[in-house]
């Protein structure tokens, strides 16, 4: 996978864009009105608005900081059963994919349009708790850390039509990862959770492994 130039990172260009520097505040901003565990796991989409994964909720949830107040709005219903996904980043067609948990279908959440909309994406044909979390590769590829699954999940936006793929298989326990990202060399890294080792996602791993020997 190309290597991804740290000075070009996501966090980088944000801080450059709107003078950032470390956080040093908290503050409980606007109430969303939805049940407990109602979503976990969030992305930016093109257009400001952040993507909150709906967990427990039966919407989509919708946080806009753009005007002089933070405003959450209830956005499409999504029809999945609870726990539907955790986890969500945005692919290079815009959309926003959602990790699925305990939805049969890949989740896609479009800000482009009047109105924002969901789909519900390719049937991705793992057990329940399939999934809890996702990351952006290089290549565009979206990938999604297998929590019950055992195979790293793989959903691309480039084509006609939105596909998944099942991915390498990580030989881990069930429950294996929580949460992905992209690390500056291109290589996307699970976070152990029953697993004892941190997981690694790249087209070549002989670099990355040779360090893991250090």
């Amino acid at each position: 996978m190309p290597q991804v130039r740290s000075e070009e990172s996501p966090t980088n260009v944000l801080a450059n864009q709107v003078g950032v520097s470390t956080p040093t505040a908290y503050q409980s901003s606007v109430v969303h009105g939805q049940s407990s565990s109602a979503f976990q796991g969030a992305a930016l989409s093109p257009d400001g608005t952040i993507v909150l994964a709906p967990r427990d909720s039966d919407n989509v949830g919708l946080v806009d900081t753009s005007g002089s107040s933070v405003t959450y709005t209830s956005g499409p219903v999504h029809g999945q059963s609870s726990k539907a996904f955790i986890g969500a980043a945005l692919s290079p067609d815009g959309n926003v994919v959602l990790a699925p948990y305990d939805s049969d279908n890949v989740g896609l959440v479009d800000t482009s349009g009047s109105s924002v909309t969901y789909t519900s994406g390719p049937v991705h044909g793992q057990s329940l708790k399939a999934f809890r979390g996702a990351a952006l590769s290089p290549d565009g590829t979206v990938v999604l850390a297998p929590f019950d699954s055992a195979n790293v999940g793989l959903v691309d936006t480039s084509g006609s039509s939105v596909t998944y793929t099942s991915g390498p298989v990580h030989g881990q326990s069930s429950g294996a990862f929580r949460g992905a990202a992209l690390s500056p060399d291109g290589t996307v890294v699970l976070a152990p959770a029953n697993s004892d080792n941190v997981g690694l996602v790249a087209q070549s791993l002989s670099v990355a492994a040779a360090t893991q020997t250090r």
